[in-house]
């Protein structure tokens, strides 16, 4: 039978003697210790000799089955996106056009393009403008008209050459369009106004359509003219001396012309008080009742004018030295008649 230890048939020589004691042998095995433990026990074999440096963890000869083993590592399932394009590519791509374009054009502007080319030629005016219009119903004024590149300057002057207005006009074929920002009057009506210079027929004449604040449209002639004058009175008083029929006959009595003039400047300074009172009432022209000495226009009239033929203040009325005074189209215009000698008037405007 197999030594239970070391595995081994066993030794004759470690038999032991009938007497119960050890043999020579076994006794020098003594220097070997061998431990066994029982049978039925599940403790660890310790092998000595040989085996000494080598131990064995071995199971039970009666134990149960082997443990199972650990179970395998099941794989993890990893997600991953493709990487997400940014949004603001698109206009990192319209940067760079532009940045090209704009190096395209100051390339050709400082390097390509002909610096000693002639200027792009300016469109001919359809009317020659340019020059003096005076007004041709004799109540003086007119417009001047200037160029300046592609610009018409218009100036607009009244009946004593008073600047009414400037404004700068856009030709529209052979006419000239312009507002005019003022508060004078213009052809009677009150300001600000819509004005079209109308060329033709010829080139000497033209039309000048204007349209006041109240939405009332006045056509005025003009003409070319050297230079503007003022308005002139209807008629010239002249003094006219009355003839001696006998040496006993006293000479009539006969107007001067300085008291002639003294009307005329009597009906200017009425005229400038009917102008001062409608720039303090919406650029409205007064009624009839306002142009008298009680009237509102008599606080702009300071002192009021007196009659150099009968010595008394102006009043409304026919005989020499008199006035009379027109509202036209509901306060957008007026007129102002003096009465001087020998029939004779001074209208304004």
């Amino acid at each position: 039978m197999d030594d239970e230890i070391t595995g081994r048939p066993p030794d004759d020589s470690s038999a032991k003697s009938p007497g119960g004691g050890e043999t020579a042998a076994g006794a020098a095995d003594t220097a070997e210790t061998a431990v066994t433990p029982p049978a039925d026990s599940d403790a660890t074999h310790v092998m000595s000799g040989e085996a000494a440096d080598q131990t064995r963890v071995m199971p039970a000869a009666g134990g149960g089955a082997s443990p199972p083993p650990p179970p395998r590592p099941q794989p993890t399932l990893m997600m991953s996106r493709p990487p997400k394009k940014s949004s603001n590519t698109w206009w990192i791509v319209l940067i760079v056009v532009l940045l090209a374009l704009v190096a395209a054009a100051a390339a050709w502007y400082f390097l390509i393009r002909d610096k000693n080319a002639a200027p792009a030629p300016q469109p001919s005016p359809a009317f020659a403008w340019v020059g003096a219009w005076g007004r041709t119903d004799g109540n003086g004024g007119g417009v001047v008209v200037e160029q300046s590149g592609k610009e018409y300057q218009v100036t607009v002057y009244g009946s004593t050459l008073q600047v009414l207005g400037t404004a700068v006009a856009t030709p529209k074929g052979k006419d000239l369009e312009f507002e005019l920002q003022s508060q004078e009057s213009v052809g009677g009506l009150p300001g600000p106004f819509q004005i079209v210079l109308q060329g033709g027929p010829g080139t000497d004449l033209a039309d000048m359509k204007v349209t006041g604040a109240n939405q009332t449209t006045v056509i005025v002639p003009l003409k070319r003219v050297a230079a503007l004058v003022p308005v002139s009175p209807s008629a010239s008083p002249t003094a006219t001396p009355s003839p001696t029929l006998s040496p006993s006959s006293s000479p009539s009595a006969s107007p001067s012309a300085g008291t002639n003039q003294k009307v005329i400047d009597a009906i200017v300074k009425l005229q400038t008080g009917v102008i001062t009172w409608s720039t303090n009432n919406n650029n409205l022209y007064p009624a009839p009742a306002e142009v008298t000495q009680t009237g509102g226009v008599a606080a702009y009239v300071n002192p009021w004018p007196t009659n150099p033929y009968s010595g008394q203040p102006m009043k409304p009325g026919t005989q020499p030295g008199d006035f009379t005074y027109e509202q036209l189209n509901g306060g957008a215009g007026y007129k102002l008649t003096g009465y001087i000698s020998n029939g004779l008037t001074y209208t304004v405007p």
